[in-house]
């Protein structure tokens, strides 16, 4: 299938343990899924910051969740005051000593996710992971995505080693993932449903190995809707492939022209009424699309985080 020369390029995030569980003081159950500090969407929770005076944009999982409510986290004596609504599921939180009743917390987000967080998996998932390291690519780098890139769950150490040794250079770029990559459309129509930011950074070195992989006429192999949401960002704003990082927010449907001049597009079977079965279907075509989710019924296969996957043929 592959053949010295080729260039596969994936999405090397990393998971953060951003899922954190608390009551209200009600008793109630909530959940936390932490995204990004207020104002920056760059999602960079793993970065050395501080819990002092900052507040954190969250979705919040309870019932009549409201302004004003504090949530006491399990596992650490920290408290989480719900400070404004944003919409829908979306909160301002602020984090705060519970013994004390204040701010001046003398540790990082950094501190309080490995301490009391959790690896957040998708909501058809039910059993506990035993081993959460299963949802990160083996490939994963650079933290700040709160769901993994799950085309790349199909790589292990040991394929990555045989893809070498046929001569396939195995390059990455980062695309940190947001909870708006796997929020379903609810909108009456497609084009008035908005994706949310998420941070990516395509460095000078991968660029160029992709611009000179085409130069040669070799084959592009691109994995994930993540990966080759990026590079069309990329193309998108300046017609090549070149260094770049700032925030996407592209939503991809028919009838998109996609610009990334790959050879192979190797992705999951996914949700319905997702953003990421509308971009295959603009991939791929909807009738294309619609004839492998038919056969993948009637045979069984397996769907989603740790389904089966699809190749397409660019």
């Amino acid at each position: 299938m592959f053949e010295s020369g080729d260039v596969i390029v994936s999405n090397d995030t990393k998971v953060l343990k951003a899922r954190l569980f608390g009551r209200k003081r009600t008793g109630g159950k909530v959940e936390i899924l932490v995204q990004n500090q207020e104002g920056d969407p760059k999602a960079k929770l793993s970065s050395n910051i501080s819990i002092t005076g900052s507040r954190w944009v969250a979705y919040v999982r309870g019932k009549n969740i409201r302004s004003g409510h504090c949530i006491e986290l399990d596992n650490i004596e920290v408290t989480a005051q719900v400070c404004k609504h944003l919409g829908g599921a979306k909160f301002l939180i602020e984090f705060k000593d519970r013994t004390q009743n204040k701010s001046e917390i003398e540790f990082t987000l950094d501190d309080l996710l490995r301490i009391a967080g959790t690896i957040p998996t998708p909501p058809y998932v039910r059993k506990k992971l035993l081993d959460p390291g299963k949802y990160q690519t083996v490939y994963a780098r650079h933290p700040g995505s709160i769901a993994a890139p799950t085309a790349g769950l199909h790589f292990s150490e040991e394929i990555l080693e045989r893809i070498h040794d046929i001569g396939v250079n195995m390059i990455s770029l980062t695309l940190h993932v947001g909870p708006g990559t796997y929020l379903p459309v609810s909108s009456d129509s497609v084009e008035e449903h908005k994706m949310e930011k998420e941070y990516y950074t395509l460095t000078q070195k991968c660029a160029r190995l992709i611009n000179e992989c085409l130069d040669r006429g070799k084959r592009l192999w691109i994995v994930g809707t993540t990966t080759l949401k990026t590079l069309e960002t990329v193309y998108s704003r300046h017609g090549t492939l070149k260094e770049d990082h700032g925030n996407s927010d592209m939503f991809i449907y028919p009838p998109y022209k996609f610009k990334t001049p790959a050879s192979f597009f190797l992705t999951n079977f996914h949700l319905p009424k997702s953003t990421l079965i509308m971009m295959i279907a603009a991939y791929a075509g909807r009738e294309k699309v619609l004839h492998a989710y038919r056969e993948a019924v009637e045979r069984e296969y397996r769907f989603y985080s740790f389904g089966d996957a699809m190749l397409i043929r660019g």
